[in-house]
């Protein structure tokens, strides 16, 4: 601890954090800027008392970077209003600090931030989507700003509907399957999906054999008008009901459970992209014979 408040070094070690900005960094955030004054105590009858020792404790929380741990908490019991008893290992002073046990969740998923996986699905310029059959390029036409046709329906009358209509009538693609024409309603469709994937878990940094990695069902190159490409491969381990993902621009394998990618690999199909190409029937186009001549 430092004089007047936990160590945000060591309680917001980077930006590239799991736990990012919608679940773990409010509770980083809370121990960081958790006031103390005076220890309370020292001995080992007092870590027990305020139950912070090692084998009696509320909550204990590691926080690590690169692999190393950067701070070790012990929080026990309440010692006033929203003051809880905190340990720092291997300190064994406890402080009162500005906080109530119940701010620091136990469960997992209460630090994980699910939009990590976050994509603004008006900024993508280009996707690509790669599985066994091959490559299929979706580009959308000038760009991915989609402002001027909103500002175009700013007017009183306007509804929802048509911005949506000239969003999807963008989209444009290469690679289609033979005899197919692409559905820009459903590519459209597909950058939303993308928008909206939310994850189930962080699966570590190493990859592991049975998570088929080398083997993807599907591989999305994601281009924004500004920026970086970047590109995420979805595997299906050999056993489990999830899908492993992995983003160029995080360290981690992250967790999709089957209901949550779902939707995603669907929307990337190309059953669902692509429509049956209208049929031109040459009949059709003849211009109708005109009465028959009356009889003379």
């Amino acid at each position: 601890m430092t004089d007047g408040a936990l160590d945000r070094r060591a309680l917001d070690p980077g930006s590239r954090d799991p736990a990012g900005t919608a679940g773990g960094s409010g509770c980083r955030d809370k121990l960081a800027n958790a006031r103390r004054g005076q220890p309370i105590g020292t001995s080992e009858a007092a870590l027990r008392h305020f139950k912070v020792a090692n084998d009696e404790y509320e909550r204990h929380v590691v926080a690590s970077a690169s692999g190393k741990v950067v701070a070790d908490l012990w929080l026990g019991s309440s010692t006033a209003l929203r003051k809880t008893g905190v340990r720092v290992a291997p300190d064994r002073a406890v402080y009162a600090v500005d906080l109530a046990t119940w701010d620091i969740p136990a469960a997992t998923g209460d630090w994980l931030d699910a939009a990590l996986l976050k994509v603004d699905a008006a900024s993508l310029a280009k996707i690509e989507a790669l599985d066994a059959k091959g490559s299929i390029v979706l580009t959308r036409a000038g760009g991915a700003d989609a402002s001027a046709s909103k500002d175009a329906q700013s007017g009183p009358g306007a509804t929802n509907a048509a911005p949506a209509a000239a969003a999807a009538a963008k989209w444009q693609a290469s690679g289609e399957p033979a005899g197919k024409s692409l559905d820009p309603a459903r590519a459209n469709a597909l950058a939303e999906t993308l928008g909206r994937v939310r994850i189930d878990g962080i699966l570590g940094t190493r990859a592991q054999p049975d998570w088929n990695q080398d083997q993807p069902q599907l591989r999305l190159v994601l281009t924004p008008t500004k920026g970086d490409a970047v590109t995420w491969t979805i595997s299906k381990p050999k056993a489990g009901s999830y899908y492993v993902v992995k983003a160029s621009d995080k360290p981690w394998f992250l967790l999709l459970k089957d209901d949550s990618a779902r939707p995603l690999m669907e929307a990337a199909g190309r059953e669902k992209l692509f429509a049956t190409a209208p049929k031109t029937n040459a009949l059709a186009s003849r211009k109708p014979a005109g009465p028959a001549p009356k009889p003379r």
